[in-house]
């Protein structure tokens, strides 16, 4: 480990769902009226460390979340998206066909691994979305603290679940795309 370095993708995959996980989290073990507040009040008072300690614990919050949020992208995205959810939803067994296309075709390598990052984004945000929501309604019906904006929040990270999850199904419809035709142009290429 020459350097250790955080790209877009790790913010976006890791970081932004763990920060929902550690909201979560928080909720379990608080309750808040106000969540907007809440949020700003503890963002203003933050310094550096407090700032890099949440980083990391969300970070880890989000790769530990990664996993789970795979295994309901696979469940849910074959319910509801059958007719585009065909074949085979690990790239894992895929494997030949990657390292083939990393070494003969390097730009389209490239592209397969957006379009994965994009995908375990997505469905690490609506992992954490869904997990975020049903602590929130749980902590609303035990509380009673139906206020406008915990309706208008549970609203809102509905809606946004779901598109995450309608586009992790499009990135992973893009990637099988990505694999099948740089195979069948390599093919092409070789005969």
């Amino acid at each position: 480990m020459e350097k250790i370095k955080l790209d877009l993708f790790d913010i976006f995959s890791f970081i932004l769902p763990g920060s929902f996980l550690l909201l979560s989290i928080y909720l379990i073990i608080n309750t808040q009226t106000d969540l907007i507040e809440f949020l700003i009040s503890t963002i203003s008072n933050m310094n550096f460390s407090t700032t890099m300690i949440a980083i990391i614990a969300s970070y880890i919050c989000g790769f530990l979340g990664q996993y789970l949020g795979y295994e309901v992208f696979k469940v849910l995205s074959t319910k509801i998206w059958k007719t585009r959810m065909t074949g085979e939803t690990s790239f894992g067994k895929m494997e030949n066909k990657i390292v083939q296309i990393r070494h003969f075709s390097p730009n389209n390598f490239t592209a397969l691994h957006r379009w994965l990052a994009l995908r375990g984004m997505c469905y690490g945000m609506f992992q954490a979305l869904v997990f975020f929501e049903i602590i929130l309604l749980i902590r609303t019906f035990q509380f009673g603290t139906w206020t406008n904006q915990r309706i208008v929040f549970l609203i809102v990270v509905s809606i946004l679940a779901t598109l995450f999850l309608r586009r992790a199904v499009t990135f992973h419809e893009w990637a099988k795309r990505t694999i099948k035709y740089s195979m069948e142009n390599m093919n092409n290429f070789r005969s």
